[in-house]
């Protein structure tokens, strides 16, 4: 029997070691972890997840607005005819503006804009030449329109680039047969909307348009188209008189053009026509000049101006 009594020892005894040497957690190294053991019959927790950035697509920023400056006591303004053709070229437009700073013209009234303005790409173009002449000390750029379409154009283009400071309409109503102050008054509600300045073009006026004349236009822009300057306050005298009591700044045209004052203009020059303009104006006594304010001289148009007809800066 002592023999199977030395087989159950050494059974046991083996039984023991391999224990010893299973059992337990496994060595680990200085600084391990070991999560704790999860109670029988739960769910494992899931793994923390870091917060991710939420991606959002970027909105376009607004268009940046440039607050239209004050109007000056006093601004020489020129139209420019083939705006289209000059805005692209660079010594065109160095020319203009050597022009208009030696003369001291700083408001332009820009036409064919809906030449330019009827394809979007030529828009990056015309703010490239508007602030290229505001190196030259101009600062006044108004879009010239006759239709409301035109107008649509130069809202789209104003929302995007701020270039204009007002509109000013070319739109002869008196010449219409029958007479469209209508068309007119339409066209310049539709521009009052695009919170720019409003400037009309006016040749005629009749008494039952005053009213929304003075309430629509910050500035009439009147013809004073003569042959020479001698005259030019007196035929404008009558159509300031229809504005009596009316809070209203105007501004003379003079034309330039060969069947106007070309001629004289190139003899005479632009100091000259202004100051018999003003001799007028200020010999005149009437109740209207009491709320009226004349805020320049306005010239029709850049080619005729350009050549070579001498234009010394403004009177003092």
């Amino acid at each position: 029997m002592s023999w199977l009594i030395d087989l159950i020892k050494k059974i046991l005894g083996g039984n023991k070691n391999r224990t010893s040497q299973t059992s337990g957690p496994p060595a680990r190294s200085e600084g391990s972890q070991t999560a704790p053991a999860r109670p029988a019959g739960t769910k494992p927790t899931p793994p923390t997840l870091e917060p991710q950035p939420i991606r959002q697509t970027p909105v376009p920023s607004p268009p940046v607005r440039v607050p239209i400056p004050p109007r000056p006591a006093f601004s020489r303004s020129m139209y420019v005819d083939a705006w289209h053709a000059r805005y692209r070229d660079g010594a065109a437009l160095e020319r203009l503006g050597a022009y208009c700073a030696a003369r001291e013209i700083g408001e332009l009234h820009l036409y064919d804009l809906h030449r330019i303005l009827r394809g979007s790409s030529n828009r990056a173009a015309l703010h490239g030449a508007i602030e290229t002449l505001k190196g030259y000390g101009i600062s006044r750029f108004n879009a010239a329109y006759s239709t409301t379409g035109q107008l649509e154009q130069i809202g789209a283009h104003q929302a995007a680039y701020g270039d204009f400071t007002g509109t000013i309409l070319e739109f002869e109503w008196w010449n219409e047969r029958p007479r469209d102050f209508a068309g007119a008054r339409s066209r310049l509600q539709a521009a009052a909307d695009l919170d720019m300045e409003v400037l009309a073009y006016v040749g005629w006026l009749e008494v039952d348009e005053i009213d929304d004349l003075a309430d629509l236009v910050d500035v009439l822009h009147l013809h004073a188209y003569r042959k020479t300057g001698t005259d030019t306050f007196e035929y404008t005298r009558q159509r300031l008189e229809l504005l009596e009591n009316k809070a209203q700044k105007f501004v003379p045209i003079f034309s330039a053009e060969w069947d106007f004052m070309e001629d004289w203009l190139q003899k005479e020059g632009m100091n000259a026509a202004e100051k018999l303009y003003d001799k007028g104006y200020d010999g005149w006594n009437h109740g209207a000049k009491k709320t009226l304010a004349k805020v320049g001289f306005n010239y029709f148009r850049a080619t005729e101006m350009m050549e070579g007809i001498d234009r010394s800066p403004a009177p003092a």
